[in-house]
């Protein structure tokens, strides 16, 4: 049978592969280097292919093909022809054919690569850039690409070179620091001339005013502080699982789901409703705490002590994140109310106590008053305070129950008995709680309710400062006493953790944590003396401080005299008084010793370096808002944890 002719001609495949490698050996074999760069010395490109290819990801790598371009366009190599599957056949090899050199287009090379040059006991940095190359920038670009590449091998041979002896020519870092304008230039707003002199001291602005005129209403400092910086509570921190790196909010997987939840009660004093909370029991791992560590001083010595607990989590942390904000915003008067009646009425009136319960009453007083005014009757002024402080007093609520030991109520113990036998237990009658439990509710109550009400707190806290001080002037007196007493309460419960776990080494636990602490105390300070203007005198009155006092009603100035004349202010006031005359050469007058005498064995005490001031008094801090002549106050420095 005789085949058709197709209209179009048969392919040889042979032929094909022969055309094929003809044009392959047409082209330029000559090595071509990656990215489209040609360079005549081989050592500096393998060098600088290293640089960019050793240790970096691909994105990096991406971004340096991306500098590389050949006549305007990035390189791109040609595929290389594939030969037919079909073809068994090799083809033969045909002869070269000359191709004509063209000129290659100038292109851009790469920053200098630094290389160490030693010379004898001394090195030194060399840059390629330095010899003559195809490099035709303007100086002024090439002196500031050499100046980085300069500062980058500076930080890359102080940290991988034995020899640390090193002469960089012309090695300049700018150390002007950027800060944040001071209290007053912010507050005025107005420009804040750094002095390059001392960039962390008063600023030109500042210097500028004089100090000694009888027009100057506020006596501030210089200092660069915002009140939205103000740390008022720990962020978490108690170590008592290694299981999340950070704060978070997570539960335990490790459950046994088949016996079920319970029902537990938690409590800590500060009112008579308890928190309830749904838990269940897990298995522990390596990194978990599941005792209870104390530390006995009773026998002339420091002997450790520890106690097993159950092992209990919350079964749904957020569901219980939830109910507990609920609690907090419905306790939270219930619990501040039961405060001031169980230290107001049964403390003398000359004992540290009486002044803090008396103001933290009046404060309560004040949100009822605006709470029974009916809405309709009530100002936008009268609105803003009663935010602000229904706000304080959630916040106080929700701090309180980030310090102390809580312990459980009611008939469901989780298997615990109640330790009656050794008499140094801490929680002598009580049933500790679990400590996974504890560690999950520090979690929750920092990341759902605390952080939230301290910036609700503090913005608006702010706002009404900036408003006239006839306004509000006692009511945020009140608000900056309750903060500034949680801060000293904070401070002796983180001494009281470390005398319980870590003896006499460390005067707190936690010590960066009570170092933001008391520097957020001075940042609160600062902007209370700027808002609150000339204080009124009771000894001394002064036209400015009798108008001051006209402001207030009886039952407030009142209390500004009590406090005033209260006797632990009264020494608190004296004491920094001398101690700004005698530039801070003072006896040691407040001292951690003395303020722990009798409360438990010299043993027990701290005898670290930081002895001078005890900023866990009650009115350490609270003392310092009736100062005249404040300023910023020695604080806390942070001790090598164990």
């Amino acid at each position: 049978m005789q085949l058709l002719s197709l209209s179009r001609p048969c392919i040889d495949p042979i032929q094909t592969v022969e055309a094929r490698r003809a044009k392959l050996d047409s082209l330029d074999t000559s090595p071509q280097p990656r990215f489209g760069v040609r360079t005549d010395n081989e050592a500096w490109f393998s060098g600088s292919l290293n640089l960019l290819t050793d240790g970096n990801d691909l994105a990096t790598l991406s971004d340096a093909e991306s500098d590389f371009h050949v006549g305007g366009q990035a390189y791109e190599p040609d595929s290389e022809p594939v030969p037919s599957p079909k073809c068994n056949k090799k083809p033969e090899a045909k002869a070269k054919k000359p191709v004509a050199k063209t000129k290659k287009p100038k292109v851009a090379i790469p920053p200098p690569v630094p290389a160490l040059v030693k010379t004898g006991s001394s090195s030194r940095v060399e840059y390629y850039s330095d010899t003559d190359g195809p490099d035709k920038r303007p100086a002024k670009a090439r002196r500031l690409t050499e100046q980085g590449s300069r500062k980058r091998a500076a930080q890359d041979i102080s940290t991988g070179v034995q020899d640390s002896r090193m002469d960089i020519d012309n090695f300049k870092v700018d150390k002007v620091p950027k800060l944040i304008a001071c209290l007053r230039c912010r507050m005025h707003k107005k420009k804040c001339g750094l002095n390059a002199d001392d960039p962390y001291g008063e600023c030109l602005t500042c210097m500028s005013v004089g100090k000694d005129s009888p027009r100057l209403l506020r006596r501030v400092v210089c200092v660069r502080y915002k009140i939205a910086d103000t740390i008022l509570y720990r962020r978490s921190g108690l170590k008592l699982t290694t299981r999340w790196p950070d704060v978070c909010m997570k539960d335990v997987g490790d459950r046994f789901p088949q016996e079920g939840s319970r029902t537990i009660y938690l409590s800590l004093g500060l009112c008579k409703e308890p928190i309830q909370l749904e838990v269940v029991r897990f298995q522990p791992v390596a990194g978990d705490v599941t005792a209870r560590h104390w530390t006995d001083y009773s026998s002339g010595r420091e002997v450790r002590h520890k106690k097993e607990l159950a092992c209990y989590c919350l079964a749904d942390i957020h569901a219980t994140a939830t109910k507990v904000e609920e609690y907090f915003i419905t306790n939270a008067l219930h619990g501040m109310v039961q405060h001031v009646a169980e230290n107001n009425g049964v403390k003398e009136a000359g004992s540290p106590f009486a002044v803090t319960e008396r103001t933290c009453g009046m404060a309560v007083t004040r949100f009822l008053n605006l709470c029974e005014k009916p809405s309709t009757q009530r100002t936008t002024d009268d609105e803003m305070e009663l935010r602000l402080l229904g706000n304080t007093l959630i916040l106080w609520f929700a701090i309180q129950h980030s310090t102390g030991s809580s312990h459980i109520e009611g008939e469901e113990t989780l298997g615990m008995e109640r330790e009656t036998t050794d008499p140094s237990y801490p929680m002598q009658g009580k049933i500790s709680t679990p400590r996974m439990i504890i560690a999950q509710f520090d979690n929750l109550n920092y990341l759902r309710i605390l952080q939230k009400y301290r910036s609700r707190v503090l913005s608006q806290l702010f706002t009404c400062m900036a408003q006239p001080r006839s306004k509000w002037w006692f009511t945020i007196y009140m608000i900056f006493f309750i903060v500034l007493r949680e801060a000293s309460w904070n401070s002796q419960d983180r001494r009281r953790h470390a005398r319980a776990n870590f003896g006499t080494r460390l005067r707190y636990s936690i010590p960066d944590f009570v170092e933001n602490l008391q520097r957020g105390c001075n940042n609160l300070l600062a902007h209370w003396h700027y808002f609150r203007g000339v204080l009124p005198q009771g000894s001394k009155p002064t036209p400015a401080s009798l108008k001051a006092w006209a402001k207030l009603t009886d039952e407030q100035s009142n209390l500004i005299q009590l406090t005033r004349d209260h006797p632990e202010v009264r020494r608190h006031l004296d004491f920094w008084k001398q101690y700004g005359q005698e530039n801070g050469t003072t006896d040691d007058e407040i001292s951690t010793a003395r303020y722990e005498a009798g409360q438990q064995p010299i043993l027990g005490n701290y005898d670290g370096a930081q002895t001078k001031f005890n900023w866990d008094e009650p009115h350490y801090w609270t003392s310092q808002l009736l100062d005249p002549t404040w300023s910023p106050h020695p604080t806390y420095q942070r001790e090598p944890e164990i």
